[in-house]
């Protein structure tokens, strides 16, 4: 899919390792999300974030465990995120590295704001949800998210932090002893951010791989990687990113708009600025879904399904309209090709 690029295939490959501990091929774990195993070995190979929430679905499925998020956050080491991570483990101190994670946390895996901040003896890593989230993937996504930046920082820096208190956003009651146990610290859950407290006087401990000139070049290598990110985001994107956000199910404007904090006025007259119109996203990201199910092999009732039809004939009608073409026509001209 050309649209919507979540993130690289490899923030991918650390979640298929934890898989396989459990059992699961990668094979199977790929099965229905669009994603081809091929496509884990190639350089820069970008997924659709529709693909990237159809895996974390899938894994969810599969292992039937409501925690996973926190074994899939063991899974990403610092070395995982290219020059962001590198940036980080060359820092002078732990401060320098977790100021760095803050400034250019739009470059890792997260979908989440990354935080740093201190007050009095304690010292604050927070993340903050800053778009309309999938509730049923929101545990599973702050789990690993939050679990990562804490088990990356603690390998980096060869040592456990002092974890004081931890607060989340999910509602994680039911497993309190857990998540606890896990972090070794009192839990705080349905807060309005992910926060890990910790006394302030570790920050200054010094990392072990530290080195002044290649934490400054890959810094600005960071600066670059992120001022490109900026100028391709888009308000377009946003929206796009809403339709995809739940398979099966397409909000309408007026939910859209809703969960933008915006009149359904505003919405169009931002979208026509970027020369789009609402109905025009919508049809766009039907057509481009379309065609990647077209190419898994499911059966035209599903795939209409999936698109939001109540009838397949309405949808090969919108196919046809798209693309000039029927469904079936389209397939065996995939397959021949």
């Amino acid at each position: 899919m050309d649209f919507s690029t979540a993130h690289h295939i490899k923030g991918i490959r650390p979640a298929l390792g934890i898989m396989h501990s459990l059992g699961f091929s990668a094979t199977t774990c790929l099965q229905n999300t669009g994603i081809k195993k091929e496509q884990l070995e190639l350089a820069n190979q970008g997924i659709s974030l529709q693909q990237e929430l159809a895996f974390y679905r899938r894994a969810l499925t599969l292992s039937n465990d409501p925690l996973l998020g926190l074994k899939l956050g063991t899974a990403y080491r610092l070395e995982s995120y290219g020059v962001l991570g590198y940036a980080i483990l060359s820092a002078q101190t732990l401060g320098d590295a977790l100021t760095i994670a803050a400034e250019f946390g739009n470059l890792s895996f997260t979908h989440f704001q990354i935080g740093f901040e201190t007050q009095g003896e304690h010292a604050i890593i927070h993340m903050s949800k800053v778009k309309p989230f999938d509730p049923d993937l929101l545990p599973l996504y702050a789990d690993r998210d939050f679990s990562a930046i804490i088990f990356g920082t603690e390998t980096a820096l060869g040592q456990k932090i002092p974890v004081k208190e931890v607060k989340l956003i999910q509602d994680g009651e039911r497993y309190r002893k857990q998540y606890e146990a896990f972090y070794g610290a009192k839990v705080q859950f349905k807060q309005d951010r992910m926060e890990l407290i910790f006394d302030r006087q570790i920050l200054s401990a010094s990392m072990p791989l530290r080195d002044p000139e290649t934490s400054s070049y890959c810094r600005q290598q960071c600066q670059r990687l992120l001022s490109q990110l900026t100028q391709q985001s888009t308000f377009v994107d946003e929206v796009r990113r809403l339709l995809l956000a739940k398979p099966s199910y397409f909000p309408t404007i007026t939910e859209i708009s809703s969960q933008l904090s915006m009149s359904e006025r505003t919405l169009r007259r931002k979208l026509k600025d970027e020369g789009q119109a609402f109905q025009s996203v919508l049809d766009e990201v039907r057509q481009k879904l379309a065609k990647e199910y077209l190419c898994s092999g499911l059966s035209l009732d599903r795939i209409a399904s999936l698109l939001g039809y109540t009838e397949t004939a309405n949808f090969s009608h919108a196919f046809k309209r798209w693309c000039g073409c029927s469904p079936a026509v389209y397939r065996q001209n995939e397959i021949i090709s």
